[in-house]
């Protein structure tokens, strides 16, 4: 088995993709079996056996490292490492009209859950990723923007971007700090975004 790591690899993302793989062994899902079998002493095990036999984190990381054709974890967290400093986060609205460009790395995750994001998602808790402004480019179209004199938070303190075309709202910022708030779902790696 051999998979291929996410055009922007994350490696909170893989440190949970191993638990989560330790937890399906710990409860004898035998989906993780062709994973386990990565490992040197359980090559030509059969599924049975690869339950039975008890498994330490640091075990699961290096099947799932060799998983994705790394020798150990040591190198696919190296090869991440090096990924994200030479890679970019890309993202666009619905529609692809708008397209942006962020360097690495993603300061935070976060969910807001102001008034005024909640109207302009039209959901409870509006996902974002922040990044540095000075990171960020506009590599495709010309977003629209909007800011509202009413509410607090967001509403007071910024305004938001977005795709008159499609709707989408692409982005928030401040009216001052460094940073930029992206929502979430307009990535091309949704992984990015970890709570």
């Amino acid at each position: 088995m051999s998979s291929t790591l996410p055009l922007q690899p994350n490696l909170e993302h893989l440190k949970r993709q191993a638990k989560d793989l330790l937890k399906a062994h710990q409860r004898g899902d035998t989906a993780v079996c062709a994973t386990m079998r990565q490992l040197r002493h359980l090559t030509h095990a059969a599924d049975a056996e690869i339950l039975a036999t008890p498994l330490t984190l640091r075990q699961a990381q290096h099947a799932l490292a060799k998983a994705y054709g790394f020798a150990n974890w040591a190198d696919l967290k190296a090869a991440v490492e090096t990924t994200i400093t030479n890679n970019t986060i890309t993202g666009r609205c619905h529609c692809g009209a708008i397209r942006y460009d962020a360097q690495y790395p993603v300061v935070k995750s976060s969910n807001c859950t102001c008034w005024g994001c909640q109207k302009a998602t039209g959901t409870f808790q509006a996902p974002f990723v922040t990044v540095k402004r000075t990171g960020f480019t506009i590599t495709a179209g010309e977003p629209s923007r909007f800011r509202a004199n009413s509410g607090d938070r967001c509403d007071a303190h910024g305004e938001w971007f977005f795709c008159s075309q499609c709707g989408s709202q692409v982005f928030w910022k401040g009216d001052g700090g460094d940073d930029v708030d992206i929502f979430a779902g307009t990535l091309d790696d949704t992984g990015l975004f970890q709570l």
